[in-house]
C-alpha cells in the first residue's frame, strides 16, 4: 500500500495546461492488499520563482468485496482522508518537496469477527535541483 501511495506521487498533473487558481479531480483504483478507490482534488496554489505549489485533498474508500489478506479471506469497511502539498520545478516537471499525510479507519471483518484498524502514513519529500 505505501509503494501504490508512493506512485501516486506522479499522477498529479491532468492532461491539459493550468493555471494558478485553477482546479482538477482524479479518481484512481489502488489495487493490493486491500483494493481502495481515491478522489482527490487539486489546487494549483501558486507559481513562484520557477516553482508550482500544489494542494491537494481526497477521499478514500476501500472496495467491500472480500479479499485476501496475509492468507486470511477479509471483508473490509475502511474511509479515510488524504491531504497534500506539492513544490514542483515547472521547467522539468520535477518534484522538488511533497508532503503527504493519510488517516485511515475502519473495520476488518475475517473468521465473523470485526477487527478495528487505524493507518496513518506520513510521507515527506525532499529533492533539490542540481
Amino acid at each position: 500500500m505505501i509503494r501504490k501511495n508512493i506512485d501516486q506521487l506522479f499522477k498529479i498533473f491532468p492532461d491539459s495546461a493550468v493555471r494558478v487558481g485553477d482546479r482538477w479531480k482524479i479518481s484512481s483504483q489502488e489495487k493490493g492488499g486491500v483494493n481502495f478507490r481515491i478522489s482527490h482534488s487539486f489546487i494549483l496554489k501558486s507559481i513562484s520563482d520557477g516553482e508550482a505549489n500544489v494542494e491537494s485533498r481526497g477521499e478514500i474508500v476501500s472496495d467491500t468485496a472480500e479479499t485476501e489478506l496475509m492468507g486470511y479471506n477479509v471483508t473490509t469497511d475502511l474511509k479515510g482522508e488524504q491531504s497534500s502539498d506539492y513544490d514542483i520545478d515547472i521547467k522539468s516537471g520535477m518534484m522538488l518537496n511533497g508532503k503527504i499525510n493519510t488517516d485511515i479507519d475502519g473495520t476488518i471483518q475475517s473468521m465473523g469477527k470485526n477487527i478495528p484498524l487505524k493507518i496513518s502514513i506520513a510521507i515527506k519529500i525532499t529533492g533539490k535541483k542540481l
